[in-house]
């Protein structure tokens, strides 16, 4: 006797991925924009042309948010090599960390930020083992020349042979 099933295939509703995404309102770009410089690249300069400063901010803010590696960047920001650049060059440039100095500076003078209310958060971990040093595992070990062992075994085979 064949058994028949019945399967019920209920569709999911499909989220555009980048609704997920993080955005920032057009008040909270003018309040920094002039902070993050654009690329100037002429015109006549083939290939690709410059991403706006917005769209690598907003790609960089959901990193950081997320904890996600480079690579798993969402398509609907930039290519993530071009966010880690500019990145890299904003925080060899201390862009970032004149935009949260002079934010919070600004939200301080206006009374929208209370500083008693603050809080810096870290962790704290143990070496594995609660030892200063390095265990005797293959990284703490010795690096001997390649033919070390072989010359030892030839020596003492030749002598054993006499």
């Amino acid at each position: 006797m064949a058994r028949t099933y019945l399967k019920i295939v209920v569709p999911m509703k499909k989220i555009p991925i980048c609704a997920r995404m993080l955005r920032l309102r057009d008040d909270q770009w003018e309040r920094i924009r002039e902070h993050f410089p654009e690329e100037h690249i002429p015109d006549s300069r083939p290939g690709r042309k410059p991403v706006p400063a917005r769209a690598i901010l907003e790609a960089v803010l959901w990193i950081l948010n997320t904890g996600a590696q480079w690579h798993l960047l969402p398509q609907c920001y930039p290519n993530y090599k071009t966010v880690h650049r500019r990145f890299q060059q904003w925080c060899a440039r201390e862009i970032l960390r004149g935009i949260l100095t002079q934010l919070a500076n600004t939200l301080r003078e206006e009374g929208a930020m209370d500083e008693r209310e603050s809080f810096i958060d870290a962790t704290f971990a143990m070496a594995k083992g609660g030892g200063d040093g390095i265990s005797p595992t293959r990284r703490g070990e010795i690096r001997r020349p390649s033919g070390f062992f072989r010359e030892r075994w030839s020596r003492s085979f030749l002598a054993s042979e006499r």
